[in-house]
């Protein structure tokens, strides 16, 4: 996988997820070339051969047709690795481990000697694109453990604020609750750079599916604009968001000084999942509220 940010060796169907302090980590490696000093790591005995990895980029131009992300199956020899403690950070955004590469997202690093037999991944057909059919907030809700690590397209109400950026639904049937802790129908939407899938043009969305999904949230889930304390004004969105969703694999109830909450996502724990995305490109906005969509925030 090879991207502005990126250089990683990844794998599909991993047998077994890598969980480490908490964190449950991608199933790739970091690539490094042997002359970078990596803090806390020793020096390899070896010299990455430059001339191989020139070959491989090259042949990977000539394939590529300019996509900015590429996919290839590429043979690397080399060293790996991997911490002996595995640290996390506690953000806004969320849980994150302190591993290898770009803003530490990989549990282990290759550090390559040799590449070879390269084989670009064609890009999915343009005809399938068009295929994605997005999920409401309520059914990814009911099925987050079967959609757990897979990418997905969520419709919903976007609501942002000073601390929290969420996809939410109003009247889910079911709503998840551990103990006496009664979750939100909410998923949070951290910025995950290259832990994110890269969406297609315009998500390849389903045009029909999303203005049929998107007439029945106009309905049992309306959009409000709220004032905050500080006197600025949120106006929600129904949008359409591609990512990768993130849920527990059992969730508890965590008792603090403020009272009992769930082990879940971002700012206080709030949400039973998250979506991993990159940012605007996995976005897409259908509608906003007006003015006189304006009462107290919910």
């Amino acid at each position: 996988m090879i991207g502005r940010e990126t250089l990683a060796l990844h794998g599909e169907d991993c047998l077994k997820t890598c969980a480490r302090a908490g964190v449950e980590w991608p199933c790739a490696l970091d690539l490094e070339r042997s002359d970078k000093d990596v803090p806390g790591e020793k020096a390899v005995d070896f010299s990455t051969d430059e001339e191989s990895l020139s070959a491989m980029f090259e042949e990977i131009d000539r394939q590529n047709g300019g996509r900015a992300k590429t996919e290839a199956i590429v043979t690397f020899t080399g060293q790996v690795r991997a911490r002996e403690e595995y640290e996390i950070a506690n953000t806004t955004h969320g849980t994150y481990g302190i591993g290898y590469g770009d803003v530490g997202a990989f549990a282990a690093q290759l550090v390559m000697r040799f590449a070879s037999k390269i084989e670009v991944v064609p890009p999915m057909r343009e005809e399938g694109l068009k295929q994605v059919q997005p999920l409401t907030v309520c059914e990814v809700m009911q099925n987050l453990k079967t959609l757990n690590g897979i990418p997905v397209a969520i419709i919903g109400v976007w609501s942002s604020g000073l601390e929290t950026s969420d996809l939410i639904e109003d009247g889910c049937d079911t709503r998840i609750a551990t103990g006496s802790h009664v979750w939100p129908n909410a998923i949070a939407l951290p910025w995950a750079g290259q832990l994110a899938p890269t969406p297609a043009p315009h998500l390849g969305l389903d045009q029909d599916a999303t203005r049929e999904k998107l007439a029945y949230l106009r309905q049992h889930s309306p959009l409000t604009a709220y004032q905050n304390p500080w006197e600025q004004v949120h106006r929600q969105k129904f949008a359409v968001i591609y990512g990768r969703l993130e849920t527990r694999q059992r969730f508890v109830e965590v008792t603090t000084p403020s009272g009992i909450k769930g082990n879940g996502f971002a700012h206080l724990s709030h949400a039973p999942a998250q979506l991993l995305i990159k940012g605007d490109p996995s976005i897409e906005v259908l509608e906003e509220a007006t003015p006189a969509d304006s009462e107290s925030h919910r």
